[in-house]
């Protein structure tokens, strides 16, 4: 719905908020000139006690949600060389593996597609790669190079998983 149902929070003391905490991605220093042609559209996800996120290069960032304070940071290290029209990354995917045993590693992953047709899978308690998945936390996806130019069809939305089964949507 996109508000809170918090019932402390009212027309009469909404004034009163103060902002608690800023993050900043380093985005316009690590993107440069491409900088312009990106746009911050995630919704970050709570999982365990941290809020997670992806940047418009597709980083995936853990933050305390009470503190702002980063707890880790995922680069998957895209090309720039690739050419896309905009730079985005709308958000990631949480998912518990309830085969896992409770404290095993990557036992909840955190699911990100990137504009270089790669599906990437981290632990969301430390952001490191899952060598169960794919090859050592990434699957490379095949695309038709005769049918897709650099940037034509790129992956920024989340993945979605539907029973134990990752989909992906992508824009062309």
């Amino acid at each position: 719905t996109k508000y809170s149902t918090a019932s402390t929070i009212d027309r009469s003391n909404v004034n009163d908020l103060q902002q608690a905490w800023v993050y900043r991605t380093g985005e316009a220093e690590r993107l440069g000139e491409r900088f312009s042609k990106t746009a911050f559209q995630a919704t970050p996800v709570l999982v365990g006690e941290s809020l997670i996120f992806c940047t418009p290069s597709q980083r995936i960032v853990a933050l305390d949600p009470a503190s702002g304070e980063e707890r880790w940071v995922f680069d998957p290290e895209i090309d720039p060389a690739i050419n896309v029209l905009d730079i985005k990354c709308r958000g990631v995917e949480a998912w518990v593996d309830e085969t896992a045993e409770e404290e095993s590693v990557c036992r909840t992953r955190i699911l990100v597609s990137t504009v270089d047709f790669r599906l990437i899978a981290v632990d969301a308690h430390d952001g490191k790669l899952c060598p169960g998945f794919g090859n050592h936390g990434v699957v490379t996806l095949p695309y038709d190079k005769d049918l897709a130019f650099s940037g034509e069809v790129v992956l920024n939305n989340p993945p979605v998983v539907v029973n134990s089964v990752v989909i992906l949507g992508s824009a062309v």
